[in-house]
């Protein structure tokens, strides 16, 4: 199958819903641990793995015994549950993701309303200038080229139940990023003043 290369495919709400669903209803879902474990592996968390496989079946560069095959592999199901995930995916993802030709983003208008389908809420208003765009919340701006991109490239969000949390991996987590100290002595980078 050959597939339109200047379409882009991203996730409406409706989408990002049916996947949430998809997770929990197949027990897919994966704590913290997991989703590490699968990327030191060099593998993409199972939410990744169906949202990519979503976007290429739509894009029709896979056909759905590919997708059977491609669920069953990456996400190491057996035949009968593969198949079933991919029906799901067709029946309750597909239908709600959005297929954007790369040159209609350049529009701002048309980019503020491919916004609501996408969050789901309406837009105040469009810079035209920058096509940044402010949401009802007061929200900072986001630049929508930029959020496009990483609709493209990632998957959306995935909420892990709180009892999947510990303290011990939230604890881990904070340990894992750096704290920073300021000096409080003379910048070593100026140059004196005569």
């Amino acid at each position: 199958m050959e597939g339109n290369n200047n379409i882009r495919i991203l996730f409406t709400a409706k989408a990002n819903s049916a996947l949430d669903n998809i997770m929990k209803d197949f027990s897919l879902e994966e704590t913290d641990n997991e989703s590490v474990e699968r990327d030191q592996g060099g593998k993409l968390s199972k939410v990744v793995v169906i949202d990519h496989l979503s976007k290429d079946f739509a894009r029709g560069t896979i056909s759905e015994k590919n997708l059977i095959d491609s669920l069953q592999k990456d996400l190491n199901l057996p035949q009968q549950k593969a198949q079933q995930v991919s029906k799901e995916i067709i029946t309750k993802i597909i239908p709600f993701l959005e297929k954007v030709p790369e040159e209609k983003l350049k529009n701002p208008i048309f980019v503020e309303e491919i916004n609501k389908k996408i969050f789901g809420e309406p837009t105040k208003s469009v810079n035209a200038s920058s096509a940044e765009i402010i949401d009802v919340k007061n929200l900072p701006k986001i630049d929508v080229n930029e959020v496009m991109e990483k609709t493209e490239t990632t998957a959306p969000p995935q909420e892990t139940p709180p009892q999947k949390r510990t303290r011990k991996s939230i604890s881990s987590l904070k340990q894992s990023v750096p704290q920073t100290k300021q000096s409080s002595g003379p910048d070593n980078y100026r140059e004196p003043i005569e």
